[in-house]
């Protein structure tokens, strides 16, 4: 999908957020963003564009406090092909399927910062079929 295509399938909710690149790397920078709900969660999602304008992946930020989301995932996708749990602090979880990857982070909030989950699925396999 281009920048465009996701804008006309969101009616217009995927707002342009210039220049800045929400855990992007040079070439592939969220430059769409708009509010999601998922499972009863509020979630910030921002779409990712290779340097062709193609769509590479999805990075769901969850709103403060918003955790659990491993069991919801591994209820669609099945048990993740790996889970840490380091120190009960972060839990990191990775599932794969055929054309897709899913990489969900959930931190246990601690002092001043609160608990949280950021999902991020990307494309394994580019449009002209290529393994990326």
């Amino acid at each position: 999908m281009t920048p465009d295509e996701v804008k006309h399938a969101s009616g217009g909710r995927a707002l342009a957020i210039g220049d800045l690149a929400a855990n992007g790397t040079p070439g592939h920078e969220a430059n769409l963003m708009m509010p999601y709900e998922a499972a009863g969660a509020d979630f910030t999602a921002y779409f990712q564009f290779d340097v062709q304008d193609r769509l590479i992946a999805v990075q769901l930020v969850g709103a403060d406090g918003v955790t659990n989301m491993i069991p919801v995932l591994t209820s669609k996708y099945g048990a993740p092909i790996s889970d840490d749990d380091t120190d009960g602090l972060m839990r990191i979880a990775k599932w794969q399927t055929r054309d897709d990857e899913i990489l969900a982070l959930e931190l246990i909030g601690i002092g001043n910062v609160p608990a949280h989950t950021t999902i991020t699925h990307r494309a394994r396999i580019s449009s002209d079929t290529k393994g990326l």
